[in-house]
């Protein structure tokens, strides 16, 4: 059998050491001198069988027949039309409204008021129950992700109680497995709120923005209040409570702060052990006045990396990988849906509240009323774009998130079929080099 030089191959050398990383296996391996030069050539026959062998396996040589192209849509297609169909994945979205005044906030600065319905909420239920019958014409559900987003959704606390008691209910009609996450700003937690997440099992998603003194400036109430001190009050009474553990922390970084993240996330070991970091963004006509503040290439900043794997390692924490097979988001996978309090269905956070976008409704007999954005934005694919099937940081990428690029060129139309690059050779071998340093 004849081999080749795999398409996804990175080869790239750094103080006189040499590597390759596939990117689509995600491999990666030291090699002598001479066999980095002859797979670099493609001389095959040159490199020995016992170390070609090695190579096959990992995936660095392929038979010359092999169109890995056809490999990673095969991946990118199965994770978003079969494995995604395992599991039905439906955000709440109470309220657009929130009691803080971010700056930063992705929903912009004014927010519509209105609070969902019970009577809309049974409407939801009905949809959900008739995804998870087993008569249902998809793959079978076998696990209900309910996640509840806003706005601040602990301003609708009495509809979240209901959401979850009638959700739970369906999971066991269905003996279906059923977990909850929410994301909320975590000031307006009492004695009630806080037996829905105990009995529940509610993970949270709490974010912080700095020191006290950086948070204080950009978390605050209308009035310009700081909201640090409520929060870890808050923090602390549900560790507590013995709720430790479903707490999840977001260190929200961007150039102003990114200096103190040491100092952050010692602050904040006490209350969670799952803390991760989150570089803010800009987006053009929503957060504008924050731009400047914001790190242009979110992805893979050399510097705001380096930082961030430091403080991970300093604290004995493994460092999350952010390169590897991008797996398809939200907007294209099946059972994905964020439905909002005026019933409108979405297919990303990002694109909540953009009635433009919006992929259907949910009508009084609990059925989703699809529209063209629903077939348009099921339909995206990297494999739309013919620069993008050709490129080898093709599965770093996925063509990016077209929900960014959509935001980022202020369209109005709709449209999400935009490619958006995140990666660069360059930028990928100093992320592969940190994390070599760090293995070693």
């Amino acid at each position: 059998m004849k081999f080749k030089n795999s398409y996804y191959n990175f080869l790239f050398e750094n103080n006189n050491k040499f590597y390759v990383y596939n990117i689509l296996t995600t491999a990666i391996a030291e090699l002598e001198q001479d066999i980095f030069i002859n797979l670099q050539n493609n001389k095959m026959e040159a490199i020995i069988p016992k170390i070609r062998q090695s190579l096959l396996e990992q995936g660095f040589l392929v038979p010359i027949e092999t169109d890995e192209k056809c490999y990673y849509k095969y991946f990118y297609d199965n994770a978003r039309f079969c494995y995604a169909s395992k599991s039905a994945n439906v955000t709440l979205i109470p309220t657009y409204d929130c009691n803080l005044s971010c700056p930063y906030c992705y929903e912009g600065k004014e927010k519509n008021k209105e609070k969902i319905s019970m009577q809309d909420i049974d409407k939801i239920l009905k949809f959900i129950s008739s995804k998870t019958e087993k008569n249902n014409d998809d793959i079978p559900i076998q696990t209900l992700h309910i996640m509840f987003y806003g706005g601040e959704p602990l301003l609708c606390k009495d509809s979240l109680k209901y959401f979850c008691e009638k959700t739970f209910d369906i999971a066991e009609k269905q003996k279906i497995k059923i977990d909850y996450q929410i994301t909320t700003n975590l000031t307006l937690l009492d004695t009630s709120i806080i037996e829905i997440i105990a009995k529940y099992k509610i993970s949270l998603q709490v974010s912080i923005d700095g020191t006290k003194e950086k948070h204080n400036k950009r978390r605050i109430y209308s009035d310009g209040t700081g909201t640090y001190d409520i929060i870890i009050k808050n923090l602390k009474r549900l560790v507590d409570y013995g709720l430790k553990h479903l707490i999840t922390i977001r260190i929200n970084i961007d150039k102003e702060n990114s200096d103190h993240g040491e100092d952050i996330f010692t602050d904040l070991k006490a209350y969670s052990d799952d803390i991760y970091f989150g570089i803010l963004k800009s987006y053009k006509g929503i957060n504008d006045k924050y731009s400047q503040n914001c790190f242009e290439n979110c992805c893979l900043d050399n510097l705001s990396t380096s930082k961030i794997h430091d403080i991970y390692e300093n604290n004995d924490l493994p460092i999350p990988l952010k390169f590897g097979k991008k797996s398809p988001c939200s907007i294209n996978a099946q059972n994905r849906y964020f439905i909002d309090n005026k019933l409108d269905g979405y297919k990303c956070d990002l694109l909540v509240n953009h009635p433009e976008c919006r992929i259907g409704y949910i009508d009084n007999n609990g059925n989703l009323v699809k529209e063209p954005n629903f077939y348009q934005q099921m339909s995206f694919s990297p494999f739309l774009f013919k620069e993008c099937e050709e490129c080898k940081l093709l599965p770093l990428c996925g063509a990016g998130c077209p929900a960014e690029i959509y935001l980022a060129k202020q369209l109005k139309n709709g449209d999400i079929t935009h490619k958006n690059c995140t990666f660069t050779e360059e930028s990928l071998k100093n992320y592969l080099l940190d994390y070599i340093k760090r293995l070693n």
